[in-house]
Order: structure tokens, then C-alpha cells, then sequence
């Protein structure tokens, strides 16, 4: 596993960063560049399973992910790949409101390739 940590201040409020997590069309249009399309397959009360095609490979290889993201009240998200390309990569986030934005603080954990001589 590979921790990232990662800290920025959002000039929106809380809320709204929320609901740009669990925006069907937000992956697609907001990070064209390094995901693809995302798909509601079910919802179980404040978890919502996700299909991913990500971005295109070579121009016709798509990869595909199935995510679990849940909603963790009042302003915080986990999200943890279940299968498909990076299997076992966990997101946690937390927003901190203050007077002015929102402070959105980050925890990955990328899972790596099973590979031998990589994972271990």
C-alpha cells in the first residue's frame, strides 16, 4: 500500500463538496483527464456502489472498477475499490468548515499490483 495525505482549502461550502462526491456526472466532466464514466449500480442507506470505466488506454483498452462510497455525517466520505483495476484502494475524506471555505483533508491508500517483487 501506498499512503497519500493530501490538504486543500475549497471556496464552497461543505454541502456542496459533498455533493460533488456523489455527482454521477462530476468524475467524467470535472477530471476528464484521469477518470471516465461512473454508473450507480445500488444504494444501501448512506453507501452507494459505483461502476467505473476509467479513461481510455491506447484509445480503445477501458479498464473497469466497482466502488463502494459511503457518506459518513456530518461532512465525511469513504470510498474503497471492491474489484477491478487498483482492487483494495481506500479513500477517506473530511471536510472541515471554517468562516470562509472548506478545508478538505484526504487519506488514500493505493493498493499495488499483486506483482511479484512489488507488493511485498
Amino acid at each position: 500500500m501506498i499512503d497519500v495525505h493530501y490538504r486543500r482549502d475549497v471556496p464552497y461550502p461543505p454541502a456542496q463538496i459533498v455533493s460533488e462526491y456523489f455527482d454521477l456526472e462530476h468524475l467524467e466532466h470535472v477530471h476528464p483527464l484521469s477518470f471516465g464514466r461512473a454508473r450507480m449500480l445500488a444504494q444501501h442507506g448512506r453507501t452507494i456502489v459505483w461502476e467505473l470505466g476509467w479513461k481510455r488506454v491506447y484509445g480503445f483498452l477501458r479498464f473497469r472498477s466497482t466502488f463502494t462510497q459511503e457518506y459518513l455525517p456530518p461532512w465525511g466520505i469513504r470510498s474503497v475499490i471492491q474489484r477491478g483495476v487498483l482492487r483494495r484502494t481506500e479513500t477517506a475524506v473530511q471536510l472541515e468548515e471554517s468562516a470562509v471555505d472548506t478545508l478538505v483533508v484526504e487519506h488514500h491508500r493505493v493498493a499495488l499490483p499483486n506483482w511479484r517483487g512489488v507488493s511485498r
